[in-house]
């Protein structure tokens, strides 16, 4: 197997924000640096440095994945009370099934990846829209460094030796949704509720890739860094609105207790 410098890349920085992520105590903050497409970023330079892999509809199937992912986990440990080790296994099994379903019955043309990628942005909307917020408790993980790091390098070099399988999908792959499940499992409704957020935010991202590459012919790393500015340009707005709410629905709560 050919590694590359953003192979590396890829494993030191899912590790850094996987490792932030476990010792951040407040859901909403465990949800916020969930969203960063820091995984996606990196996966999509290993992608197209060594298969020639561009933006296609492989990546929004990999989204719908996620999305699956995140409630299964949920759905598994609060409701029909399987551990939390099982309910992320079975969900991570459940993603490459629904991804790799998707992406072998959706054709990969330039049209599909358009109106699949309208369809998930629409839905997003919705599903955001019909969330409501929830009151949920903190955690921070009292497992020491030095023991978490290993765990969570083995994991992202796995799929990197697995990324001429996955294509597109590899940039969706929870790599940080595995350790944010684990260590959010007391705020799982938190992490599912940032899910739309993360499609609406990440498709503008995706399509700006999509035009600089197909159209303007441009490499990958000045088209994610002009992405990486348009997701900015929404992630901010639709955070600091989120936050007010629930800044809004948390301050009720105190006057009512």
């Amino acid at each position: 197997m050919h590694v590359t410098v953003w192979d590396v890349l890829l494993v030191l920085g899912v590790s850094l924000q996987s490792l932030v992520l476990a010792y951040v105590y407040e859901p909403r903050w465990k949800a916020f640096l969930l969203n960063l497409p820091v995984p996606f970023t990196l996966a999509s330079m290993s992608l197209g440095q060594t298969l020639g892999q561009k933006m296609d509809v492989t990546n929004v199937c990999g989204m719908v994945s996620l999305y699956v992912f995140s409630h299964g986990v949920r759905l598994l440990y609060t409701r029909l009370r399987a551990p939390i080790f099982v309910s992320i296994g079975a969900s991570v099994l459940a993603f490459f099934l629904v991804g790799w379903g998707l992406a072998a019955v959706v054709p990969n043309t330039g049209a599909t990846f358009w109106l699949m990628a309208g369809g998930v942005g629409v839905a997003s909307a919705v599903v955001l829209w019909l969330t409501p917020h929830r009151m949920e408790a903190g955690h921070r993980s009292p497992m020491p460094i030095w023991l978490k790091l290993p765990i969570i390098m083995m994991v992202v070099v796995v799929l990197v030796i697995l990324k001429k399988q996955l294509l597109g999908i590899m940039t969706f792959f929870p790599m940080v949704g595995v350790v944010a499940a684990y260590e959010a499992r007391n705020s799982l409704w938190a992490i599912c509720r940032q899910m739309p957020v993360l499609m609406l935010t990440m498709l503008p991202l995706m399509a700006v890739v999509r035009i600089c590459e197909s159209r303007l012919g441009w490499a990958p790393a000045p088209s994610l860094a002009l992405g990486w500015v348009v997701f900015l340009a929404v992630l901010v707005p639709v955070t600091r609105r989120m936050w007010s709410g629930i800044r809004a629905q948390e301050a009720c709560a105190a006057e009512a207790a």
